[in-house]
This record gives C-alpha cells, sequence and structure tokens, in this order.
C-alpha cells in the first residue's frame, strides 16, 4: 500500500492540484438524492463562496423542500415545518466546513488513516478512514489509478439520532 500522504497527494493532483483549486471562490454542485424504501430521484442543489457560506437545498418526496444556510456565523434551517435556527453539533459541523476542504483533508481531522485497499466494481479503491473535530466518522473511498475520490460514508449526528450518508461522485470533469 502507498502511504496516506501519498493517496491524499494523488487526490490534490487528479483535481488540479492546489493553485488550480484556489483559484476557485464559489461553486455550485447538483445531485440526485435517493432515500431508500422512501424515496428516488431528489434534487439537491448546494451554493457555496469561499471561505464558509452555504445554502443547499433538497426537494425529496414526501419530505418537500428542505433549506439550509450558513452565513459563516448563523445557521438556519427551513422546511415546510417552518425555520429554526441551528446551535450543537448541527451548527459546529457547518461553522468547520471548509470550502478548499478537497485540498486539506489531512488537516481536517483529528484521526485519519488509510485502512486498506478494496475492491468496488471494476475498481480498485484505497479507503481511509476519517474522524472530524465534532466526532462525525467517515470512509473516504480514493480510485487506486486515477486518484479521484469516489464516494464517501458520512456518520452524523443530529438532532433526530445519527444519519449515515452515502456520497457518489461520477461526473468529474476540468
Amino acid at each position: 500500500l502507498p502511504t496516506l500522504d501519498a493517496v491524499l497527494t494523488k487526490y490534490v493532483e487528479a483535481i488540479g492540484g492546489r493553485d488550480a483549486q484556489r483559484r476557485i471562490t464559489s461553486r455550485v454542485t447538483r445531485a440526485r438524492v435517493d432515500v431508500p424504501g422512501v424515496s428516488f430521484g431528489g434534487k439537491l442543489e448546494v451554493y457555496a463562496k469561499a471561505p464558509n457560506k452555504s445554502l443547499t437545498m433538497m426537494n425529496v418526496e414526501p419530505f418537500g423542500v428542505l433549506k439550509q444556510g450558513f452565513d459563516g456565523r448563523t445557521s438556519w434551517n427551513l422546511s415546510n415545518k417552518g425555520s429554526q435556527s441551528l446551535n450543537g453539533t448541527e451548527l459546529a459541523a457547518l461553522a468547520g466546513a471548509d470550502f478548499y476542504r478537497e485540498i486539506n483533508l489531512g488537516d481536517l481531522y483529528t484521526r485519519i488513516k488509510l485502512l486498506g485497499k478494496v475492491k468496488e466494481g471494476y475498481r480498485e479503491l484505497y479507503m481511509v478512514e476519517a474522524v472530524s473535530r465534532n466526532g462525525a466518522a467517515e470512509n473516504l473511498y480514493f480510485d487506486a489509478e486515477s486518484g479521484l475520490l469516489i464516494h464517501r460514508d458520512i456518520t452524523r449526528r443530529t438532532s433526530q439520532g445519527s444519519v449515515r450518508t452515502e456520497v457518489y461522485f461520477g461526473d468529474w470533469r476540468e
């Protein structure tokens, strides 16, 4: 196996390098959301601006439209149940968000280690276990050949308890 530093360095190179990433100051991410046994094909849009502002909008049946915003200091949720300010671990997770997280992965976690190589479909992936400052656990899966991040398995503590999320990336482009 390569070292953890080698895996993370290859990823940064695969996404264009540190300098190219630092030139980006805003981004829009669009995705499809599937909730097993509940909904298929919901929509997610995330608007982000450096250093740590964001607006997330998700439209998933039967939940309806959910919005979450963060202006660098305060955060809020808006849903069909009304609006609420976030605090505690939910606010800490947003406040700790780093627009340039992809080039700072090694510094974002209190614990990060390369667990080994796994096979997923036709790909061989390096599996990295990472735990953030607020205790959220993630597994990151990097393509052994290209170096790109293929997916993340995330467990977050929310006011409704622990929520496990799988994020798959499939539209890498320059």
